[in-house]
């Protein structure tokens, strides 16, 4: 099925996570983005943080993380970014939820179709067709210039080195967080995207600033502003299935890898921290993790 949200869908959900999910669950010992990972029998492999950007900054990789890649067999991403999940992805923005027309007052859906049109071109029929947790999505993020961000670019550097490209998720249960949670949360968001929009483009590119600095405490401090706001509801609910739950998966997938070693793991850079971030759990296994020069010139 073809639909008219596909080349926008894989870039909107990407830095989502880094933009709601940067205040939560910040541990201090994890202040970098890229790191070494050392298995108990000498097995290397690395993991790096990275942030759904298209910002020439972000896409210019360091010396260091293209070492990285050169050294390793596998990349091992949230998602392969290919035709089939591209499909899925924008076939659940208007079928994994009841529409927007059906739940949203009308003066509601004229200012989110009003917006939208603007950003993607969208004509109201479409808008109205979403479900309320991809209106929100695309209401946070400005539109895709060139549709390739940071994690593309990365799959794509791999695929043209013959490097194997493996998936950490599955479509389904990364569309999971965002269709699964509750209406009345899906409201709240859409409602709060809607009031800061006009401060979206300032506050994202702080926010890039701040990635592009290394420094997961300062990109903390910076967002943290733009959670308070957020009720505590949908901040547990985001936690526990948007984080908690994606982690414990990730790293499920990621071990065997890990054993064998020559893996680069590149996920959100808050799937790194917290007490239930890939960091500690890493850790926790029994692995050696060693920071390194940021991931970007």
């Amino acid at each position: 099925m073809k639909t008219p949200f596909r080349s926008m869908t894989l870039h909107a959900l990407g830095l989502l996570w880094l933009w709601l999910g940067m205040s939560l669950g910040l541990s201090a010992a994890s202040a970098q983005m890229l790191w070494q990972v050392d298995g108990p029998e000498a097995q290397r492999s690395w993991l790096v943080g990275t942030v759904h950007s298209e910002d020439a900054r972000v896409l210019a990789f360091s010396e260091t993380l293209l070492e990285a890649m050169a050294a390793a067999e596998v990349l091992a991403l949230e998602l392969v970014m290919d035709g089939d999940t591209l499909a899925a992805l924008s076939v659940a923005m208007v079928e994994r939820g009841p529409a927007l027309v059906e739940v949203v007052a009308a003066d509601t859906v004229a200012e989110v179709a009003e917006a939208l049109a603007q950003d993607y071109g969208l004509p109201r029929q479409a808008v109205e067709r979403l479900t309320v947790w991809a209106a929100a999505n695309l209401l946070t993020l400005p539109p895709p210039q060139t549709g390739v961000f940071m994690d593309l670019a990365l799959q794509q550097r791999a695929q043209q080195a013959g490097m194997a490209v493996v998936a950490l998720e599955t479509p389904e249960e990364q569309l999971g967080f965002l269709s699964g949670m509750p209406l009345a949360l899906q409201q709240e968001w859409l409602t709060q995207a809607l009031a800061e929009l006009d401060q979206r483009d300032a506050e994202l590119a702080r926010l890039i600033d701040v990635y592009l600095s290394d420094d997961l405490e300062a990109l903390a401090a910076l967002t943290a502003a733009g959670m308070a706001d957020v009720s505590p509801e949908f901040q547990a609910f985001f936690q526990t299935v948007g984080l908690d739950q994606r982690n414990h998966t990730m790293l499920t997938r990621a071990q065997p890898l890990l054993q064998d070693g020559g893996v680069l793991i590149a996920v959100g850079t808050l799937h790194l921290i917290g007490e239930t971030g890939l960091l500690a759990q890493l850790r926790a296994a029994g692995f050696t993790l060693t920071p390194l020069p940021p991931p970007h010139q």
